[in-house]
């Protein structure tokens, strides 16, 4: 029974279409069958959150984290299954509704979205790959796509022009975020998407190529915290100029700062939080603060020096 072959019914196509919201079930029996032939299995036994479906045979065709069917005997007798309904496991509804309707025949226009509704249809995984290497993206692709959707899903537009600060390639149209983060896309698709994001780029980008002297020129320092003429902020311009570069997150040894954007290090032992502030072209680092990788020992003689001074 097990191995019988699988029936998809008008019905059934219609309750997945539905499912995902579609006006029209064209297409969408084509994509039961395919996912039916690559991921399908006849069960009794069904997993969470689908458990509490009935069938009339107690069978079910399962495409794992897919789509359930319930499943009727054949009513003329022969041995097949018959697909009567559909349900869609919800977490594959809200992350792929875009692939059903895609093989749906469904078209949209990116133009007319906006925020997340936008985003759900664009496939990020060669932005990703850009947000990783160039964005300072978590090493893990599963962990960097959720930072990416975080950064740019909030406010995300699609525009055919982009701003006059992207030097990237040419697309389709572009998805910008924040006046920071443009992806420049394909109306193609893949995957199952509508659409393909075909890089990452963000407007700070060509300032973390800039080392030394070259990245020490694009910064100035807070007047309150680091004035001219105080040591620490000596200590650091002399640090930023011999081997100074930006990294966007903080060194492991350092406290985070809550107005910080980047960050620069030199040395191995300087560390400084900086805000970034596009508006101002020339100087876009704001430094805000130092840190020092200090040993035990040397924070013990700081420590002791500062006591010293205070008591004189």
């Amino acid at each position: 029974m097990r191995d019988w072959p699988v029936v998809v019914t008008n019905r059934c196509a219609e309750a997945c279409a539905k499912e995902f919201g579609l006006s029209q079930s064209d297409g969408v029996k084509a994509w039961l069958y395919k996912i039916i032939d690559e991921r399908g299995q006849v069960t009794s036994e069904l997993p969470n959150p689908v458990a509490p479906l009935r069938s009339s045979s107690g069978f079910f065709m399962v495409a794992d984290k897919v789509v359930v069917l319930p499943l009727a005997k054949a009513p003329d007798g022969t041995a097949r299954w018959v697909a009567t309904d559909c349900k869609v496991f919800p977490s594959y509804r809200r992350r792929h509704s875009s692939g059903a309707r895609r093989q749906a025949g469904t078209r949209i226009d990116p133009l007319t979205l906006a925020g997340a509704e936008l985003v759900r249809h664009l496939n990020l995984s060669r932005a990703v790959l850009s947000f990783q290497r160039r964005c300072g993206g978590d090493p893990d692709p599963a962990i960097a796509r959720e930072q990416l959707l975080w950064d740019v899903a909030r406010d995300a537009r699609a525009v055919t022009t982009p701003p006059d600060w992207y030097r990237g390639g040419q697309a389709d149209f572009y998805v910008v975020s924040g006046d920071e983060y443009v992806l420049p896309a394909s109306r193609k698709g893949s995957a199952g998407y509508f659409f393909d994001a075909l890089n990452c780029v963000h407007r700070a980008g060509e300032l973390f190529a800039l080392r030394g002297t070259a990245l020490a020129a694009r910064c100035r320092f807070d007047q309150e915290t680091m004035p001219a003429g105080s040591p620490r902020r000596e200590l650091l311009a002399a640090a930023l100029t011999a081997d100074g570069q930006l990294m966007w997150h903080p060194p492991q040894w350092a406290r985070p700062h809550p107005m910080a954007r980047f960050w620069v290090a030199a040395t191995g032992r300087l560390a400084a939080p900086v805000a970034w502030q596009p508006q101002h072209p020339s100087h876009p680092l704001l430094v805000l603060d130092l840190a020092e990788r200090l040993s035990l020992a040397d924070r013990a003689r700081r420590w002791l020096g500062d006591r010293r001074a205070g008591a004189a």
